[in-house]
């Protein structure tokens, strides 16, 4: 028994329906899978330069502590990292003076062969902790030198994600350890800056009730 035109078109209509309903629902997924995954890997690398580096440098605690950025002479944030970190990380470009206006004004930005991308330094004027912000989209990098239209559009735990360098206390590579993490744009001061630490508790999984859209 063969199907009239109306009945096929009706089935259309109710998959066509149902599809503009799930669909969505399964890009944000697939989105959130891909920054899991992006997230475990970075903190991954990251605190395996750092265990590749004490073989070679011995005890991190020992080390150097970058105490001025490279704008005020010293052992800067980015002659730490070339040191101590560039040698055992694989990068595609690592760029001098990287200007975050709203955190440091001499950081460093890394662009990684698998197309995310951090910049990282001495946060002045704000805690003057070692700080790395981790983008999941390399290009984003590029909208937070300064403080513009794009930075203030830039949505922490989702666009950017907040790291620390510790080199005594809870020693290596960790997400910056805070509370806060809410739906909000903007890097002034880093905003909603533990968002990665959520997920890190979460076995680095977004959480289900994760406040930010994707």
């Amino acid at each position: 028994m063969g199907f009239t035109l109306a009945e096929v078109l009706i089935t259309l209509g109710i998959i066509g329906v149902m599809a503009a309903l799930t669909l969505p629902t399964m890009i944000s997924n697939n989105k959130k899978r891909v920054v899991e995954t992006q997230l475990q890997q970075y903190y991954s690398m990251m605190n395996q330069a750092f265990r590749l580096a004490e073989s070679d440098y011995g005890d991190m605690s020992g080390w150097d502590v970058p105490a001025k950025t490279y704008s005020q002479g010293g052992t800067g944030d980015y002659e730490w990292f070339q040191t101590y970190l560039q040698p055992y990380l694989k990068t595609s470009t690592v760029k001098k003076a990287f200007h975050l206006y709203c955190v440091w004004y001499d950081g460093f930005g890394i662009e990684f062969i698998n197309g995310t991308s951090a910049s990282c330094g001495i946060a002045e004027g704000f805690s003057n902790d070692f700080l790395c912000m981790f983008y999941p989209k390399a290009e984003k990098m590029k909208d937070v030198q300064d403080d513009n239209q794009k930075s203030k559009k830039l949505v922490p735990g989702k666009d950017y994600f907040v790291f620390k360098i510790n080199l005594n206390n809870n020693k290596g590579f960790q997400p910056y350890d805070s509370d806060e993490c809410y739906a909000t744009q903007g890097t002034k001061a880093l905003p909603s800056r533990g968002c990665a630490k959520l997920i890190q508790k979460n076995n680095w999984k977004i959480p289900s009730n994760y406040p930010i859209k994707f």
